[in-house]
């Protein structure tokens, strides 16, 4: 897989954000309501280009397809990075006869990331390594294997990739706990896109998939 860099635009992540905290907040995929609705007090720019309506930008490493959550003064992206680190025969997970694929798997170790940046100025906060690993499936072209959106409660950021792991970190990227939920075997390895969603004291995940 080519490396790619991808850029994650501020400004349309701050209009765009709502939540009861304070009207500005975007904590989970689809907003603060799971209606992708902004606040009143949203005033979302009517057009944008590559220098008009944008506060900043800045560089991503890799690939991402699942959407930044805001709290505060950060946001949060999460990241799939092709490394150059090729992976032995003996490394890689054997495939399951069962779920026919249209994808090809890497053999490169594939890392992925939270990013934390700054709101105001796009200046990074810190970055974590959530795992590093040979993925048992490829991914379709317009996805990668950063697909589910993180979510937040303002105190703890909860992450899902999947196979990879689900973990959950605090808002200055301490690692406070994480779990192995095994394989997810996606429809003809198209990929995954597990988004945590909370209530009260539970995190959900949909493990949907083709296995059991």
């Amino acid at each position: 897989m080519a490396r790619r860099a991808w850029m994650v635009v501020a400004f349309l992540s701050v209009a765009l954000a709502a939540s009861a905290k304070d009207d500005s907040d975007w904590p989970s995929w689809r907003g603060p309501s799971a209606d992708g609705v902004a606040g009143a007090a949203a005033n979302p720019p009517r057009s944008w280009s590559a220098d008009k309506n944008i506060k900043w930008k800045a560089a991503l490493p890799g690939r991402g397809s699942a959407t930044p959550v805001v709290w505060g003064d950060r946001i949060f992206v999460l990241t799939a990075t092709s490394t150059e680190r090729e992976s032995k025969p003996e490394e890689r997970p054997k495939a399951d006869d069962r779920f026919p694929q249209k994808t090809t798997r890497p053999t490169r170790f594939q890392k992925l990331e939270v990013h934390a940046f700054d709101r105001n100025t796009g200046k990074p906060i810190w970055t974590k390594t959530a795992a590093e690993a040979i993925p048992h499936e490829g991914h379709h072209e317009t996805h990668s294997y950063a697909g589910g959106s993180p979510t937040t409660d303002g105190k703890r950021l909860y992450v899902s990739f999947g196979s990879f792991g689900v973990f959950a970190y605090d808002l200055d990227g301490n690692l406070l706990w994480k779990r192995d939920l095994g394989r997810i075997n996606s429809r003809l390895g198209w990929g995954e896109a597990v988004t945590p969603v909370l209530h009260k004291n539970s995190l959900m995940l949909n493990w949907d998939q083709e296995g059991e």
